[in-house]
């Protein structure tokens, strides 16, 4: 009896520990998808910025006689190097709004998917377990989680590109914790491009500013 009760303390205590690790991913999975959806007000100011940084180059490039002389070849190289920094910074922050875009989709699909599968898995394993139980039928069958892996890398093209996913996979998955740890950073990445991409507009107009000040 001692034994049973034993038993019993070790699988409650292993299930314990499991529901407070699963609730404390949940947190984690909620934080980065809340972080993760700031891409969509990021990429809206970038866009923005893209127009204007746009508009400003055809005003430029079709006023080019009239601007010149005010500017001087100096400073009309430096403020169309500025413009042009500005513009590359906002196509990296564009490229980073579209990376995390897809992630954030993605994850939150699977879920909503795999949450649909799993239903319809327990209950046909419930029904097994029903029709088992009488005849004293025991299941040898087992999900491998490492099977599914490598079924889902297969179905990718390239070599090269199966090789990173594997990695990526492996990389994940001997992590404590969970989360899109991939696309938090990408809209880290993001933040920082589209500082850069109002900083060099900034300075951009700053040199046409102070060359028209003084010619």
């Amino acid at each position: 009896m001692d034994e049973y009760i034993k038993k019993v303390e070790e699988d409650l205590r292993a299930y314990d520990e499991i529901i407070h690790q699963n609730f404390h991913k949940g947190l984690i999975d909620s934080a980065s998808l809340a972080t993760i959806e700031s891409t969509t007000t990021l990429d809206k100011f970038s866009i923005w910025m893209l127009v204007g940084v746009g508009a400003t180059a055809t005003l430029i490039i079709s006023n080019i006689d009239k601007i010149l002389p005010y500017l001087g070849a100096i400073g009309f190289n430096l403020a169309v190097f500025f413009l042009t920094l500005s513009a590359l910074a906002g196509f990296i922050a564009k490229y980073y709004a579209i990376v995390v875009s897809i992630s954030a989709a993605v994850t939150v699909r699977m879920d909503e998917l795999a949450k649909e599968k799993q239903a319809a898995y327990e209950k046909s394993i419930e029904l097994r377990d029903g029709l088992a139980k009488e005849i004293g039928y025991e299941s040898i069958h087992q999900i491998n989680i490492n099977d599914f892996y490598e079924a889902y890398i297969s179905l990718f093209p390239f070599k090269r590109l199966r090789l990173k996913i594997r990695m990526a996979i492996a990389a994940h998955s001997s992590q404590p914790h969970s989360g899109n740890k991939p696309a938090v950073h990408g809209v880290v990445y993001q933040s920082i491009a589209l500082l850069f991409q109002a900083l060099f507009y900034i300075a951009f107009l700053l040199v046409v500013v102070l060359f028209i000040s003084m010619s």
